[in-house]
C-alpha cells in the first residue's frame, strides 16, 4: 500500500513520468496498481527481487517492462563456497561476491 500512495502522490506532482523503477517486488506491485489507478500507460522495474508469481503474471501481460531477479539459489551456493574456503585458510581474505542476476524483460 505504501509503494502505492507513493507511487501516485509522485505521479499526481510530476504528471510526465515515464519509469518507475521499484527496489522490491511489492513495490513494483504498488507501482503497477498506482500507474493503473492514474489511467497512465508506464514501463516498471523492478530490482532487487526474486519476482514473485503476481510480478511475473504483470510481466508477461506487459504491465511490468522487465523485472531483475535475484539468483537466490546460485547465491547461496557460492556464498557457503567462500565460506568454507575462508575456514580452510582463516587468515587468507575472502572473495567479494556479487549476487547473480537474470533479467527478464515482458512478454516472456
Amino acid at each position: 500500500a505504501t509503494a502505492q500512495t507513493d507511487v501516485g502522490n509522485a505521479l499526481e506532482g510530476h504528471p510526465g513520468i515515464n519509469a518507475v523503477m521499484a527496489v522490491n517486488d511489492e513495490g513494483t506491485l504498488g507501482a503497477v496498481g498506482a500507474v493503473a489507478a492514474a489511467g497512465k500507460n508506464i514501463p516498471c522495474v523492478t530490482g532487487f527481487g526474486g519476482g514473485n508469481a503476481q510480478v511475473l503474471s504483470d510481466l508477461k501481460s506487459g504491465s511490468v517492462y522487465a523485472v531483475v531477479q535475484q539468483q537466490f539459489t546460485a547465491d547461496m551456493v557460492q556464498s557457503f563456497n567462500a565460506l568454507a574456503a575462508m575456514q580452510a585458510d582463516p587468515k587468507k581474505v575472502g572473495p567479494q561476491l556479487h549476487t547473480p542476476q537474470k533479467i527478464l524483460t515482458a512478454g516472456q
